[in-house]
């Protein structure tokens, strides 16, 4: 990081996704069957059909705002913590301690996940996020980031099980595989490569309370998109 710059963690980024897209072309050339259009056109259709269906751009939109908005934290927050005086082993509990926030929810959370539906559930990621990120970007005290870090549980957590439980209850099961590829593609895809180049941006240009700010921005913005899903 120091020999080649921060900016380096965007180029990484992208060059991982040219990878990923390259390793899937050879993937489909390993088919020695030819396309079927029959299959193209059908699956044409699957994704302009999914594209029609009531509040599947809004839960997108919402999935990928919210989510995104964790750029800053996952590209920059232990360069952050460091920088200010914070121990490897200090930063490695809080890492875990989001990780583990998460499996606990996930674990425990089902009734939980059902009782507020996809709609409340991407309101509390939002909101969560925006408080989380305003303590991250403001201090870097110990004890006020472990009792906060533990939002991830609901910032990353709630809004994955939002997503999930708006896919299976409004996308027909033929389709839940389509609509799943469209998530990745737009909220660990494009989506989050713009969020982490805003991130990588602001962050070395201004410090970590705009580079925080702007997550805080998405993250509204999320809510905003979330407010239009049905209840």
């Amino acid at each position: 990081m120091h020999a080649w710059g921060i900016g380096v963690v965007w180029w990484t980024i992208v060059l991982g996704f040219c990878a990923t897209a390259l390793a899937g072309l050879a993937l489909r050339g390993a088919d020695h069957d030819p396309p079927d259009d029959t299959l193209r056109g059908r699956a044409a259709t699957s994704i302009r059909s999914l594209l029609a269906l009531p509040g599947l751009v809004s839960m997108l939109v919402a999935n990928g705002l919210i989510q995104g908005s964790h750029a800053t934290y996952y590209s920059f927050s232990s360069v952050h913590w460091r920088a200010f005086g914070l121990s490897e082993r200090e930063i490695g509990l809080l890492w875990a301690e989001g990780v583990f926030a998460e499996i606990l929810l996930f674990w425990f959370g089902r009734r939980f996940a059902e009782r507020l539906g996809a709609r409340r559930l991407f309101l509390l990621g939002a909101v969560t996020s925006v408080l989380r990120w305003a303590v991250l970007g403001s201090t870097t005290d110990f004890s006020t980031l472990a009792a906060f870090n533990a939002l991830h549980a609901f910032s990353f957590g709630a809004t994955h099980l939002a997503t999930m439980g708006w896919i299976q209850a409004n996308v027909p099961r033929v389709a839940a595989a389509t609509a799943q590829g469209m998530l990745s593609a737009w909220s660990a895809g494009l989506g989050f490569v713009i969020a982490t180049s805003l991130a990588t941006w602001l962050y070395p240009s201004f410090g970590a309370g705009p580079a925080f700010t702007a997550m805080i921005a998405l993250a509204a913005l999320g809510a905003g998109a979330s407010l239009r899903l049905k209840r």
